[in-house]
């Protein structure tokens, strides 16, 4: 698959509305669940690492309890695109 598939089935999948966060495990469903829908491979270790990096970019932020949310240049970006 793709890195920017993947970015965009993570970014799709977390909550855009402020204050709405959704942890990491159900995240990691949803996005496993689109990939079947979309008849593409999913694999943890590109989940986990694309994750990091958007997290590293700044476009979501991963909390130290396991939720994930959007950031500011998320949301633009999700709105944007």
């Amino acid at each position: 698959m793709k890195k920017e598939t993947m970015k965009r089935l993570i970014v799709e999948g977390i909550p855009s509305q402020d204050d709405h966060f959704i942890l990491k495990s159900d995240l990691q469903s949803s996005v496993m669940a689109d990939c079947k829908s979309l008849s593409l491979v999913f694999s943890e270790e590109e989940f986990t690492t694309t994750l990091r990096q958007l997290h590293d970019e700044q476009f979501v932020f991963v909390f130290r309890n396991g939720f994930v949310g959007l950031t500011g240049i998320g949301k633009f970006n999700l709105n944007n695109t």
